[in-house]
């Protein structure tokens, strides 16, 4: 199962949380064989990592609309929690995960199948997405999230339009040597960050990598108005030390 697949077994945490009794399946004899784990595990294992977890909780808020009532399309802001969810490892192991007899499970797995088209667009390889998303995702991954405070801390200066000190030049290329920071460098800035996202772009580009002209990002598709996220009640420090930084 692809990790878009995966989106869509992610609700199963909302009976994970103490309401699913069924028990994993045993591996019999042979040792190859996977061990399928009950949602209740699953859910735990990803509370307990530090990216998982921020996603797991952006998850819970942005798409509680969609599991406990149901909906005809799937929000803006749930379509990002669930593609910054699924972008980790403990998160793509929801899509293994045992519901057992638990209809509350049932119900909410068919319920978020109205996200599907949508997280599997902005999840598939080579897909361009707003950096708001490319954010959580480096911030669900923990070397990648360390990345990209360390580079918030040491190129503050540039953020200001002073210059890309040594330190920033090194945080930076720590940034790019991770895996996930990909989508970060294809991203497009929509106006639904709730950080400066052209000014760090532009002032990056022309301090650090001495491109003179500013970068444009322009939106993929149409041209129509973004749609700005309800908010993340998880920021992570890094992202309110940019803000209040940036933006003086």
């Amino acid at each position: 199962m692809s990790a878009c697949q995966a989106a869509f077994s992610v609700l199963l945490l909302l009976v994970a949380c103490g309401r699913s009794s069924s028990s994993a399946t045993p591996p019999g004899n042979n040792e190859d064989a996977p061990l399928v784990r009950t949602c209740e595990e699953v859910q735990m294992r990803c509370a307990q990592r530090k990216g998982c977890g921020s996603a797991l909780h952006a998850y819970l808020y942005q798409c509680n609309e969609v599991i406990q009532a149901g909906a005809s399309q799937c929000p803006v802001p749930c379509q990002r929690a669930l593609a910054a969810l699924t972008s980790t490892d403990e998160g793509r192991g929801l899509s293994d995960c045992e519901c057992g007899e638990n209809d509350v499970c049932r119900k909410s797995k068919l319920r978020v199948e109205v996200c599907r088209e949508a997280v599997e667009k902005l999840t598939a390889p080579g897909a361009r997405i707003p950096c708001s998303v490319a954010f959580w995702m480096c911030e669900a991954e923990p070397q990648c999230g360390t990345a990209l405070a360390y580079y918030y801390r040491y190129c503050r200066g540039a953020f200001h339009g002073k210059r890309c000190t040594p330190r920033c030049n090194n945080s930076l290329a720590i940034l790019n040597r991770q895996p996930r920071s990909d989508t970060l460098r294809s991203c497009y800035c929509d106006g639904s960050e709730e950080f400066p996202c052209q000014k760090i772009r532009d002032r990056t580009d022309q301090l650090c990598y001495g491109r003179q002209e500013p970068s444009t990002t322009p939106k993929p598709g149409s041209a129509g108005t973004a749609v700005r996220p309800a908010g993340w009640p998880q920021l992570t420090v890094a992202l309110l030390l940019l803000v209040s930084l940036a933006t003086r």
